[in-house]
């Protein structure tokens, strides 16, 4: 088995070089679910800046 490691760093090591399909996987949910996250909290506030809101009066009966 080979050990890989970074010749100006030895404490950083790993047994394999490369990456499993499960954890590519993982990393391109996580990328969508950030790009998603983030285009709805720019459009949150881009757009709640922009509308007014009004409450309706409220008509409440003597008593």
């Amino acid at each position: 088995m080979a050990v890989y490691y970074n010749p100006g760093n030895p404490n950083i090591s790993r047994l394999a070089a490369d990456i499993s399909p499960q954890d590519w996987i993982t990393t391109i949910i996580g990328a969508i679910m950030a790009a998603l996250s983030t285009f709805t909290l720019f459009w949150v506030l881009l757009y709640s800046r922009g509308a007014s809101q009004t409450v309706a009066p409220l008509s409440l009966p003597d008593g």
